[in-house]
């Protein structure tokens, strides 16, 4: 019994990468169910027995990402303390939007972690956005008392317009890529086609918007 209930498990996980990957690339719409269990290695009817529908798949898949392959606590330590002096505070932001730039963008994670999220905005699937903003909160409400530091008190309207911005800006990037095709050569990088570069300077320009949105000085 105990051999049986760790082959599903195990069967069970395996399902989630594969389709996760699938959907990342393709979306949920154009992620076939046998194309999920033919790159797994399992029978058609898999899906179902395991997970009830290709929609819970999805959700499932989201969830993977987001909970054990995005490592949210290497974003904010639970024991360092944010600092208060303006440029250590900008220092501080800094480093955080870079945790999270390479989290979601790092050149290992071939960026599907990201595709895979923004799939949870875009997507036609009951409960995904609300999946996702679940884990991403954990994170991105840790902003607020960045904000209220660098603003000397909190506005609620404010900070709720600072953080949206925030928001689309990690994620707009991976929504970009999607509309114009991945295989979309850069404007200004047409000599290599370097994506890579064209990220960091995506990233180097998000985080000195973000820092002068707060008023604070630029980041060393």
């Amino acid at each position: 019994m105990q051999l049986k209930r760790k082959y599903e498990n195990l069967t069970r996980q395996n399902i989630v990468k594969c389709a996760a990957r699938l959907f990342a690339d393709n979306g949920f719409h154009g992620t076939g169910v046998r194309e999920i269990v033919d790159k797994a290695g399992v029978a058609l009817n898999s899906v179902n027995y395991y997970f009830g529908s290709k929609e819970n798949l999805f959700l499932e898949s989201i969830k993977y990402v987001l909970k054990e392959k995005i490592q949210f606590d290497q974003v904010f330590v639970s024991d360092v303390e944010i600092p208060t002096k303006p440029q250590e505070l900008a220092n501080f932001t800094k480093a955080r939007l870079a945790a999270i730039f390479d989290i979601f963008f790092g050149t290992n994670r071939r960026y599907w972690y990201a595709d895979l999220v923004t799939r949870a905005f875009q997507e036609e699937v009951p409960e995904a956005l609300d999946v996702a903003i679940v884990y991403l909160n954990l994170v991105f409400n840790n902003f607020g008392e960045i904000y209220s530091k660098a603003k000397g008190k909190m506005d609620e309207k404010e900070y709720f317009l600072w953080l949206s911005r925030l928001w689309f800006n990690v994620f707009g990037f991976s929504l970009w890529r999607h509309i114009f095709g991945k295989e979309y050569t850069f404007a200004g990088y047409a000599a290599s086609n370097d994506r890579d570069a064209f990220l960091k300077n995506m990233e180097e320009l998000v985080i000195a918007k973000t820092i002068e949105e707060l008023g604070l000085p630029k980041a060393k």
